[in-house]
C-alpha cells in the first residue's frame, strides 16, 4: 500500500474528497468546497510512488449546488453519462457531456473544463424532513440502458427515475402500508434500512410475461419485494408490495436486525442464479439467493419469492457505525467479484467457487469441487479512519503495464486526513477462478467435466489458499506497539503463503516419486504382457496349422464319401439286407459327424481370425506370408519333381482303393 499527497496538493489537508471509479484509470472527485472533477489517466510512478494523471477536468454544474449541500457518496451510472451525487435530503443529478465519455481514452481531445447540467431530485417535490436512505443505479443495461435510478426514502417509499427525463419519478414503489409510521411516545417504528435492485422475474406459464423486482430490507431483518413492468423504457404497472419474504437457512431469526448494507452481486450467471451479498456492522457477510415460486402459487397474479443462505463468513476486525458503515460495491473490472469497505479497512472477495457450488447443487450434478470456498482477500488497512464510500477498484491503462508488472488493478480509497491510499496488484494473485458460463437449470442437463492435468488442479488448489499482502498506513505519530502489530500481522501473512508454497511443493516432489515407481512397475508390466502376447501368438499359429491339417482331411473324406455314394444307390424294389442297413446308418452318422466337424472348424477359425484381429490387426494369410515365399524359394527342382511324383503316386492309390 502506498499513501500519495495527491489530493492534498490539489484541494488541501481538510477537502475531504469523496471519489469513485470512472473510466479506465479514471476517476470522479467531489469535494466539501463544492468542486466536481474528473482525473484521467492515473499511474503509479515506480520512483516517487506518487500517482500521475494525464488530463484533470473541472465540471462546472448549472444550476450550482446549494450551499447547505452535503453529499455522502459519488454514484455513476453503467454507461457513464450521469453522476448522482447522494446528500442527506437531496439528490443532484449531473448529466455529462459526451465528449467525458467519447474521448475518455483520449484525453488530448478534451477540454479542461465543461458545463454540466444538474437536477434536484428530491429537494423540489418534498420537506426537509424526508431524508434519503439509499440510492443505486439498476444494473439492467438491456431496458433502460443503464439510466434507471431508484432512491429510498426515509417515508418507507422507492422513487425511480429515468435519467432522461429526471424532472418527475416514472414509478414509485409504496412500503409504507407494510412498514407504517409509528405514533408512540418514543418514535420507534420499523423502517426501510436498504434496499437493491433484484433480478427479473418470468412467469414460467407465460415467458413473455417480465417483471423487475425491488427488495428492501426493513430495521427488523425482514425482506420485502415490489415486482414491476417494463413497457418500452416506461413503467407500465407496479405491483403492490410483499411482505415478509421467507429465508431459509438462517439459525437465529435476529441475525439481520443490524444490518448495514444489501447489494445484488453481478455475476456472470445473474440472470439465471441471483446471488445477494448482505453485510452487518457485527462484521459477518451473508451470500443469499432467491428463486421464484410457480406462476400457479403466485396470490393476484403477484410474483412469490423465496430466498435461501449460500453461505456466511465474518470479516477479521470489522470496525463500523452508523456513520461508517460497512459497505458493498461490484467490482466493474473482473467477473464475480465485490469490495467491502468498513472504517479501516478493504477487502477483495472472489466468490467464482461459491457460484460454481451453486451451479452444482442446482443442476444436479458434480462439476466443481463443493469442498473449496471463496477467496478473500485483505487489500487495504490502516490504523486511522477511511472515508466512507471512497473504495473503488480502477483497471491500470494497458499501454503502461509494462513500466508497472504484474500490476493491472489498482484499489483507492482516502483517508479522513485527505490522503489519497492505493494499491495496485495482479488479479492473478487474487485467484480469478473460472467463470462459470451462463445455463439453463434443468435436471436433464447433459454435464461435460473439463479435463484438466490433475497435478496442475492440485498445484492450482493448494496455491489458491494464499493470501494477498495487506497494506498498512502508519500516522505520523506511531509508538513500537503499533509497529510491532503491523510487523506481527505482514510476517502471518508470509508465514501462511510460505506453508502453502512448501505444501505445493511437496506436492509436486512426491508426484515426481510416485512417477519413477509408476513407469518402473510400467515397464515390468508390459515386458509380462509382451511375453504373454508372444506365447498366445504360438498357440495361434499352431491351431492354425492344426486347423489347415483337418480341413484337408476332412476334404479327402468328402471326396471318398461322394464316390461311395455314387456306387452305393439303393433301390426301392430290391430290399436292403441288415448289412446295409448298419452301413447306411453308419454314413449317415458319419456324413452328421463330418457337418458338424465342418461347423466347429469354421467358428474356430473365425474365433482365431477375430482374437488375432484384436491383438495384432489384419494380417496377411498363411500362403502369402513372407515365410511361406522363403521355404518355397529354399526348394529347388529336383524337390519340386519328386513332390510331384509323390502326389502322383498318392492319387494312383487312393484311385485303387476306391
Amino acid at each position: 500500500m502506498v499513501v500519495t499527497t495527491l489530493f492534498q496538493s490539489l484541494y488541501g489537508k481538510e477537502s475531504n474528497p469523496i471519489i469513485t471509479g470512472f473510466h479506465k484509470s479514471s476517476i470522479v472527485v467531489y469535494t466539501h468546497d463544492g468542486i466536481l472533477e474528473l482525473i484521467f489517466g492515473l499511474q503509479p510512478n515506480i520512483n516517487t510512488s506518487e500517482l500521475t494523471f494525464t488530463k484533470r477536468v473541472n465540471l462546472r454544474i448549472k444550476p450550482p449546488l446549494p450551499q447547505n449541500f452535503e453529499c455522502k457518496k459519488i454514484l455513476v451510472s453503467s454507461n457513464k453519462h450521469h453522476i448522482a451525487l447522494v446528500g442527506i435530503n437531496d439528490v443532484l443529478l449531473v448529466t455529462l457531456q459526451y465528449d467525458l465519455v467519447c474521448f475518455a481514452a483520449k484525453t488530448s481531445a478534451m477540454k479542461d473544463e465543461y458545463y454540466c447540467e444538474s437536477v434536484s431530485l428530491i429537494s423540489s417535490r418534498h420537506s426537509k424532513k424526508i431524508k434519503v436512505r439509499e440510492v443505486r443505479w439498476s444494473n439492467d443495461l438491456e431496458t433502460f440502458s443503464g439510466s434507471l435510478l431508484g432512491i429510498l426514502l426515509s417515508s418507507n417509499i422507492v422513487e425511480l427515475f429515468n435519467c432522461d427525463k429526471p424532472k418527475n419519478p416514472m414509478g414509485v414503489a409504496d412500503f409504507s402500508v407494510l412498514l407504517p409510521r409509528s405514533s408512540n411516545t418514543f418514535g420507534l417504528g420499523v423502517t426501510a434500512e436498504n434496499f437493491t435492485f433484484g433480478h427479473k422475474v418470468i412467469n414460467d406459464l407465460e415467458p413473455d410475461d417480465i417483471y423487475h423486482s425491488i427488495i428492501v430490507i426493513d430495521t427488523d431483518g425482514h425482506f420485502h419485494s415490489v415486482c414491476f413492468k417494463i413497457t418500452e423504457t416506461n413503467i407500465s404497472n407496479i405491483l403492490p408490495a410483499i411482505s415478509s419474504i421467507p429465508i431459509y437457512g438462517l439459525k437465529k431469526t435476529n441475525i439481520l436486525e443490524d444490518v448495514s448494507d444489501i447489494l445484488l452481486l453481478n455475476n456472470s450467471c445473474s440472470n439465471k442464479i441471483p446471488i445477494f451479498a448482505i453485510t452487518t456492522y457485527t462484521g459477518l457477510v451473508i451470500h443469499l439467493t432467491s428463486l421464484v415460486k410457480s406462476a400457479v402459487e403466485w396470490r393476484q397474479s403477484n410474483p412469490q419469492l423465496e430466498f435461501y443462505v449460500v453461505e456466511n463468513y465474518r470479516l477479521p476486525v470489522a470496525k463500523s457505525s452508523p456513520k461508517n458503515p460497512i459497505t458493498i460495491s461490484n467490482d466493474e473490472n473482473t467477473a464475480n467479484h465485490y469490495i467491502i469497505q468498513d472504517s479501516c479497512a478493504v477487502y477483495s472477495v472472489n466468490y467464482s467457487t461459491s457460484l460454481n457450488n451453486l451451479i452444482s447443487k442446482i443442476s444436479e450434478s458434480n462439476l466443481y469441487d463443493e469442498t473449496e470456498s471463496l477467496k478473500f482477500h485483505h487489500i487495504l488497512k490502516t490504523s486511522g479512519c477511511l472515508l466512507s464510500y471512497t473504495s473503488s477498484a480502477i483497471c491500470l491503462d494497458d499501454s503502461n503495464l509494462k513500466k508497472v508488472p504484474l500490476q493491472a488493478i489498482m484499489f483507492v480509497c482516502v483517508c479522513e486526513d485527505s490522503n489519497l491510499l492505493y494499491h495496485c496488484i495482479n488479479r492473478e494473485l487474487c485467484k480469478k477462478s473460472h467463470v462459470p458460463e451462463k445455463i439453463s437449470l434443468k435436471k436433464s442437463m447433459e454435464s461435460q467435466k473439463e479435463t484438466q492435468s490433475t497435478l496442475v488442479a492440485d498445484i492450482l488448489k493448494i496455491l489458491s489458499n494464499r493470501r494477498v499482502f495487506p497494506a498498512f498506513k502508519m500516522p505520523e505519530k506511531y509508538n513500537e506497539k503499533l509497529q510491532l502489530e503491523c510487523i506481527i500481522a505482514a510476517l502471518q501473512v508470509i508465514l501462511a503463503n510460505n506453508d502453502v508454497l512448501d505444501c505445493g511443493i511437496e506436492k509436486v516432489s512426491s508426484c515426481l516419486e510416485n512417477l519413477s515407481k509408476i513407469q518402473k512397475e510400467n515397464s515390468e508390466y508390459a515386458a509380462k504382457e509382451l511375453n504373454r502376447f508372444s506365447t498366445y501368438f504360438d498357440d495361434l499359429m499352431l491351431i492354425k496349422n492344426q486347423v489347415k491339417i483337418h480341413r484337408d482331411s476332412i476334404k479327402k473324406l468328402i471326396q471318398r464319401t461322394d464316390k461311395v455314394t455314387e456306387y452305393v444307390v439303393p433301390s426301392d424294389d430290391v430290399p436292403l439286407i441288415e448289412d446295409e442297413i448298419k452301413i447306411y446308418e453308419k454314413l449317415e452318422s458319419m456324413e452328421e459327424s463330418l457337418n458338424s466337424l465342418n461347423r466347429a472348424t469354421i467358428d474356430i477359425l473365425e474365433n482365431i481370425n477375430d482374437k488375432k484381429d484384436a491383438v495384432y490387426g489384419n494380417t496377411k494369410s498363411f500362403q502369402s506370408s513372407a515365410s511361406t515365399q522363403k521355404f518355397m524359394l529354399m526348394k529347388n527342382t529336383k524337390d519340386i519333381e519328386s513332390l510331384v511324383k509323390w502326389t502322383k503316386k498318392l492319387h494312383e492309390s487312393v484311385d485303387e482303393l476306391l
